[in-house]
């Protein structure tokens, strides 16, 4: 689907240096942060929702697995989700997480009943967390 995912449901900024099709270089998080270069950026206006909205609004399956790589929306994205992530059909959630938010998606996805499964260093500022839902007892 053509949308950002955000805390909530709402029209957004979505930043842009490089406007080639297929390109990876542009972003959306609420704050407007990012390391993009400053010269040449364009800025469009997009539909952000939050995945809890998305999943009820067009029916769709609840998630058994999410990837989450959104160079610094992290957290906005496990606001949005508060109730796919508490699913019992999700085992399993991967975020690259950018330096300074890792707190705050560690608290998030421990709430969710996630605890850490593995990391992986990707470069001086992001990593991959993988965490997986704690088994029931």
């Amino acid at each position: 689907l053509p949308i950002a995912l955000g805390a909530k449901t709402r029209i957004g900024i979505f930043t842009v240096s490089d406007p080639t099709p297929g390109s990876s270089h542009g972003f959306y998080n609420e704050a407007e942060v990012h390391r993009l270069p400053a010269d040449n950026v364009e800025k469009r206006e997009l539909l952000v929702m939050s995945l809890d909205d998305c999943v009820k609004i067009f029916e769709l399956p609840k998630p058994s697995f999410i990837k989450i790589d959104v160079d610094g929306g992290e957290v906005e994205v496990l606001q949005g989700a508060t109730h796919t992530l508490k699913s019992e059909t999700l085992k399993s959630v991967l975020v690259e997480v950018e330096g300074g938010q890792e707190d705050s998606v560690f608290r998030l996805l421990g709430e969710s009943g996630f605890t850490m499964k593995e990391r992986v260093r990707l470069n001086t500022h992001s990593e991959n967390i993988i965490f997986e839902r704690e088994a029931k007892k």
